[in-house]
């Protein structure tokens, strides 16, 4: 698998780097070959050094420069946060990462 966002494999906004409130909106593109379903995670103050699932589910649909999933994150703690896109073929082979790092601010 590739680890890097990539035009196949990208989150487009929030933009690396950015601050987001706890009501958030994940936007990009997931079009990887053989294409099976994607995972939206976290990992940061609240989740204690592990990932986690963002969604709750994993998502079959692809997106073409669209809605990747929209997130309440307002009972979590304010900090750094990596957030990872992760595609996954039909053999549920992992293909590709994508990372970015936001802050939550909750305020």
């Amino acid at each position: 698998p590739f680890v890097g966002c990539n035009v196949l494999l990208n989150i487009s906004d929030p933009s690396d780097g950015s601050f987001i409130p706890g009501s958030t909106s994940f936007f990009g593109t997931i079009a990887t070959e053989n294409f099976g379903f994607y995972r939206l995670e976290a990992n940061g103050p609240q989740t204690d050094g592990q990932w986690a699932s963002l969604l709750g589910r994993d998502v079959e649909t692809a997106v073409a420069d669209g809605l990747l999933g929209r997130i309440n994150l307002s009972q979590w703690n304010n900090g750094p946060y990596l957030i990872k896109l992760s595609a996954y073929d039909t053999a549920e082979n992992l293909t590709g990462e994508c990372v970015i790092q936001v802050t939550l601010n909750n305020n």
